[in-house]
């Protein structure tokens, strides 16, 4: 697992970013075509397509679900790893902005918590930060 502290810091803009309103179905489409197709052209280090789209289809719905309205998706490659970000304007989760362990599978008959079961078990790292006007939540994908 890689910590915040051993990320190399980036200087320079992301790989791909895209602004949009969450709420609205055909730009989250959009964006999620082209995140696909971006992450592809990486070629052999590109992550798995389907473990991509499932990624970013549950971190956009907690967006949609928790703060419903302007986020930000990037991705970048770092230290050799596709790294994905969703930020959105949640100030809430988690207290202290890391998941050092993969969470529990949700009991059978819970509202939530299945989302950040399912990233946690695909990809290499997940860990929310705290932004100025909400968080950002980062997966380090497989």
């Amino acid at each position: 697992m890689v910590t915040f502290a051993e990320r190399p810091a980036v200087s320079r803009a992301p790989a791909k970013a895209w602004d949009f309103d969450a709420r609205r179905e055909e730009a989250a489409h959009q964006v999620k075509t082209e995140l696909l197709a971006a992450l592809q052209a990486l070629g052999p280090l590109a992550p798995d397509p389907i473990v991509a789209e499932i990624v970013f289809g549950e971190l956009l719905s907690n967006a949609v679900q928790h703060t419903p309205g302007p986020v930000r998706v990037h991705f970048d490659v770092r230290g050799g790893h596709v790294v994905l970000a969703v930020e959105d304007r949640d100030p809430s989760f988690p207290v202290n902005g890391e998941l050092t362990a993969h969470p529990g599978p949700p009991g059978w008959d819970a509202e939530s918590g299945r989302g950040l079961f399912l990233i946690s078990s695909l990809c290499r790292h997940v860990a929310v930060e705290p932004t100025r006007d909400g968080k950002c939540t980062i997966v380090v994908l497989p």
